[in-house]
């Protein structure tokens, strides 16, 4: 499959194997995913796009997974996963699903700014539900679909608010500085 994935890549005009930088392929597998990839760009629309670079946190995962040692323990991003291997979910998510089975949501969009209750409840789990800024009314709170989004509404709220200066630990998401700019 390699063969024929870097015969493909060479006749599009891709980078083969050995081309392709060593910090950017980890596995020959990665490899061949990278260079059918690069095919596939330069025989689209999307060929006059860059790549990012690769995620440094998602690369803690790939070495985990080519790492031999018996005790090892995976710190990635990612699911908590058991002594098996298999993602493990908490018992108070399992509870908490069953709860939500009972309410039987209709799964209507939100609003723009998410679930206000969920949003409420949070903020006093927080800040604690007497807390100073919520008595005095100096938070704002908001619902995203998710951790990286989240930080791109935060940081257009940074903007909006002056704010010139963003640090971001390293490592960090590959995606996480990009959507800062």
């Amino acid at each position: 499959a390699a063969a024929a994935v870097a015969a493909a890549a060479a006749a599009a005009g891709s980078p083969s194997f050995s081309s392709l930088p060593s910090s950017v392929v980890r596995s020959e597998g990665e490899a061949v995913a990278a260079a059918a990839s690069a095919s596939r760009r330069a025989m689209s629309h999307w060929a006059q796009y860059e790549m990012g670079p690769p995620d440094p946190i998602v690369g803690l995962n790939e070495a985990f997974g080519q790492d031999d040692f018996e005790d090892k323990v995976n710190v990635g991003v990612g699911a908590y996963r058991g002594d098996d291997g298999r993602p493990f979910v908490l018992p108070v998510v399992r509870k908490a699903e069953k709860i939500m089975e009972g309410h039987h949501l209709d799964h209507e969009y939100l609003p723009i700014a998410g679930d206000p209750i969920f949003a409420k409840l949070a903020t006093e789990f927080v800040y604690g539900k007497d807390s100073a800024p919520i008595a005095e009314g100096r938070l704002a709170a908001v619902q995203t679909l998710s951790g990286t989004g989240g930080l791109r509404v935060f940081g257009e709220v940074l903007a909006k608010g002056g704010h010139t200066h963003i640090y971001i630990p390293d490592p960090a998401g590959a995606n996480h500085i990009p959507i800062m700019k």
